[in-house]
């Protein structure tokens, strides 16, 4: 009888695997690394590539800013804080310590943040389970403007940065968003390579007919980068004009989308993204501003708002740039999730966090 009661008892302490699976997904990536000691099923299922998309999807949400953090670094520490609660700092072990002051944040994608260094050196960084992947990069000169992104191709299960180069032959451009000299200079030339990180090898693209502004990064509509670039209108014409382009991440190729059609080389503009969406603020006057949004990708836009008074608004916060200012002091910042995705990838479960 006493083994009959115990039987029942172990078989009501346990979870039916679907809603255990339900269950767990809800959690913060923190309280999931830590519930992994709590037994091996639990631990299986926490490890479980299914089970860690569904959580990644689900910080991914447009409506879901739980799992949403901002990170942002200068010389001497690296802090973030989440979108639901910006007043809480929390300040992050970063690995490469010693060389914070060296190191930028160049991207962020699915909760990973790619670093870089002034020695050639990135960094795929979790800043949630800690887990690092180093890798070197092309050599770097002091006369580049250098822009990346960092993307998934779901189809190879391979994370990809895209790095875009501009020489500029020896003149210090600055940072100067979206502005750009109004003619191509002789000495300038642009170049684009991608990593592969599950191949751990770069590749340089063929013919890239595009001039990025300063060192503006890109953003990440759909999965995949998007960059505001200037192009000639023809190999022989130095007269410059704005599009919108994307990087397909499975063909590894940049290609041109609509863009609005006030978009041209006189525009002054900020762009980002909201709900998902590709978004444009336009300063129209000094005192003027409109909002624009992608409605249906590649294919049309339309004015969400117009704003008159700045005085009485707040700036939008539609838009993000990972370079900053504040007074005097300069610091990089990156909108991330917290995953369990783990920059070394691969099928195998164990690879998937540490």
């Amino acid at each position: 009888m006493a083994k009959s009661l115990k039987k029942s008892s172990d078989s009501e302490r346990h979870l039916p695997s679907e809603v255990l699976f339900m269950v767990l997904v809800l959690l913060p990536t923190k309280l999931l690394l830590q519930m992994r000691s709590v037994c091996k099923e639990w631990r299986d299922v926490i490890s479980d590539c299914g089970f860690i998309k569904a959580h990644l999807d689900r910080a991914n949400d447009i409506h879901n800013n739980s799992l949403k953090r901002y990170i942002n670094n200068n010389a001497d520490w690296m802090r973030s804080f989440f979108l639901e609660d910006p007043g809480t700092m929390h300040q992050l072990t970063v690995p490469m310590k010693d060389f914070l002051p060296r190191v930028e944040i160049l991207a962020s994608c699915n909760g990973l943040l790619l670093l870089g260094d002034d020695f050639n050196c990135y960094y795929l960084w979790n800043p949630s389970t800690r887990l690092l992947k180093p890798f070197n990069g092309p050599s770097v000169y002091r006369d580049e403007l250098r822009n990346f992104a960092l993307g998934y191709d779901a189809t190879t299960k391979a994370y990809k940065v895209v790095r875009i180069v501009r020489f500029t032959g020896g003149r210090f451009l600055g940072y100067q968003k979206n502005v750009l000299h109004p003619r191509f200079n002789d000495d300038d030339s642009t170049t684009a390579s991608v990593y592969n990180i599950k191949t751990a090898k770069w590749v340089e693209l063929e013919h890239f007919p595009y001039v990025v502004c300063g060192n503006a990064q890109g953003v990440t509509v759909n999965g995949a980068p998007h960059w505001v670039m200037y192009r000639e209108h023809s190999p022989n014409d130095q007269v410059i004009y704005p599009v919108i382009v994307c990087f397909d991440l499975v063909e590894d190729r940049f290609k041109e989308i609509l863009k609005p059609d006030w978009l041209d080389d006189s525009s002054k503009f900020e762009y980002g993204v909201f709900e998902g969406k590709l978004c444009f603020v336009r300063y129209i006057a000094e005192q003027k501003l409109e909002v624009w949004m992608m409605q249906e990708y590649g294919e049309s836009w339309f004015n969400v708002s117009s704003l008159v008074d700045l005085a009485s608004f707040p700036l939008p916060g539609c838009c993000d740039q990972p370079l900053g200012y504040f007074g005097t002091m300069a610091f990089n910042e990156a909108l991330y999730v917290e995953s369990l995705v783990s920059p070394f990838g691969g099928d195998d479960n164990s690879d998937m966090i540490g």
